[in-house]
């Protein structure tokens, strides 16, 4: 009985997947969650990286800014100081010597003075500023960005000032000792710039994270810019990184199946499908499984072959045994047969009577009817084909001609005979029947022709037997035949046969179907 699988409650195209291709999709499907978990993970992880570098630009922006703002608040505070030294009688220019010599920070930067009328006082060597360049006001204080660097100009009521702070010492208050290798920070006013440091470079995949801060009272802005990679590297490993591991892992539950368990089993069902009956030991196939199960499943079904094979041979031998016994059977009875037929022919020729020796004859014709039915069986043993009935029909028929009665030994017998095999039972009812049909027709009409046809029918495993003589018609003149007993042995002969006797006495047949046997 063979068993169907239930594709019910599922797909019908994943029903017919393979089970190896079935465990991929379903190892794949119950770890996509874990990889999705960690693939948002590290996209989290990513975007809080650019938060904190954002947050770095605008502190070290600020941090710029700040100390910068610083420098100048200094510069302009010491120039406030020596604003108001002026205001007490004391020379400007004598007070930013002192002050230079007793604090070397104050006035770090190269400055210029000039009196209210605008004529130069004072000013550092190759340092040149005009005070009506930046007409400022009274206590007022300007910052602004040129070539030189960043420069600012105070105004007291006796004094102008003028100084300038150097790019090289903005760059070293403005650059922190923590700060990066990848940053820009510069000074920005109006189009112009001043780069203060210049170490970012866009790379790969790289975004510029830029910060403004304004510097005091001016139009200067402090710019911080670096850079910041919306997925770097590492990052773009721990998103991959999950992606990969839940391939690998459904790869790897689908490669443990299908190599380890589903080809091994594979191997052994087509070793099964091409093991035929008589083929000895299965060969059982090489598997490099450590499942021992499945090693075990083959030298199961190698053992159930040995078995098979055992048994075959063991059942060939007795087979063997059996057709010689049958074949000595048949023989013995075909040899008691002739005897048989021997005594009675004797018999026959030293009867008395002509009523006698009839007798003896008709029995003789059954015997040896019977004869040729196991001489035929015997030939055909060894082929297993069952009796061929256009031999024994043949050989019938003409042993019934040379022991025919006196006067019908010249009765022409017309045969037309298929290849037709039937089993010994069909083929002793079968020479029987013929033999009376022939025996009544020689008996009644001796100079009367006898036709016999076998054809197979389209029927499997049927056969029309016919018989036609004229002497089989109604009205012909049988005294010396019982009636009565012919058709008793006709009727039970065609019983034996399971086949219904068709006779018509107006065209003087008799007709049955008979059961055959497959060829080979």
């Amino acid at each position: 009985m063979a068993i169907k699988s239930d594709p019910r409650g599922l797909m019908p195209w994943f029903s017919r997947l393979s089970t190896a291709v079935k465990m991929f999709f379903i190892l794949t499907l119950f770890l996509f969650p874990l990889g999705l978990v960690a693939v948002l993970a590290s996209i989290d992880a990513a975007r809080d990286s650019r938060s904190e570098r954002g947050v770095y630009a605008r502190v070290k922006a600020a941090q710029s800014a700040s100390a910068v703002n610083a420098l100048v608040e200094r510069e302009t505070r010491a120039f406030r100081l020596v604003a108001v030294a002026a205001a007490g009688g004391s020379k400007p220019c004598d007070v930013v010597r002192l002050a230079r010599q007793s604090h070397g920070d104050l006035f770090a930067g190269r400055y210029a003075l000039f009196d209210g009328s605008g004529r130069g006082l004072c000013a550092d060597p190759g340092f040149a500023a005009s005070a009506i360049d930046r007409p400022l006001g009274v206590g007022e204080t300007r910052v602004w960005l040129d070539r030189a660097g960043l420069r600012y100009g105070f105004r007291s009521e006796r004094v102008y000032a003028f100084g300038v702070i150097s790019p090289t010492m903005l760059r070293a208050v403005s650059a922190a000792p923590s700060q990066g290798r990848d940053i820009d920070v510069r000074i920005e006013e109006r189009g112009m710039r001043l780069n203060l440091i210049d170490l970012y470079e866009r790379g790969f995949l790289q975004r510029t994270l830029s910060h403004r801060t304004r510097l005091a009272d001016s139009t200067a802005f402090a710019v911080v810019s670096l850079g910041a990679i919306p997925v770097s590297a590492v990052e773009i490993l721990t998103i991959v990184l999950p992606l990969l591991m839940w391939l690998f892992a459904a790869l790897a539950g689908w490669l443990v199946a299908d190599r380890l368990l589903l080809r091994p089993i594979v191997k052994i069902r087509q070793a099964i499908l091409a093991y035929q009956p008589g083929d000895g030991v299965m060969a059982v196939p090489e598997t490099n499984t450590p499942a021992t199960e499945i090693r075990d499943l083959a030298e199961a079904f190698a053992r159930v072959t040995r078995t098979i094979t055992a048994h075959e041979a063991a059942h060939e031998a007795a087979i063997a045994r059996q057709a010689r016994l049958v074949r000595e059977v048949h023989h013995r009875v075909k040899n008691n047969l002739q005897v048989v037929a021997s005594l009675l022919n004797l018999h026959a020729r030293g009867a008395r009577s002509s009523d006698a020796a009839d007798a003896y004859a008709s029995i003789l014709r059954r015997v040896d009817a019977l004869a040729v039915v196991h001489r035929n069986h015997f030939a055909e043993l060894e082929d297993n084909r069952g009796v061929a009935l256009r031999t024994l029909l043949s050989e019938l028929t003409a042993n019934l001609r040379a022991t025919a009665p006196e006067g019908a030994a010249t009765t022409p017998i017309a045969l037309d005979l298929d290849a037709v095999h039937v089993n010994q039972d069909v083929a002793v009812s079968v020479a029987f029947f013929v033999t009376e049909v022939v025996e009544h027709a020689m008996t009644c009409a001796p100079d009367r022709a006898i036709s016999i046809s076998l054809q197979q029918n389209a029927t499997p495993l049927s056969a029309r037997l016919t018989m036609t003589s004229a002497s089989l018609m109604a009205g012909v003149d049988c005294n010396a035949i019982d009636a009565r007993q012919f058709e008793r042995i006709t009727t039970g002969l065609s019983r034996q046969l399971r086949a219904t006797l068709d006779r018509d006495v107006e065209k003087g047949v008799f007709a049955m179907d008979i059961a055959t046997q497959a060829d080979g």
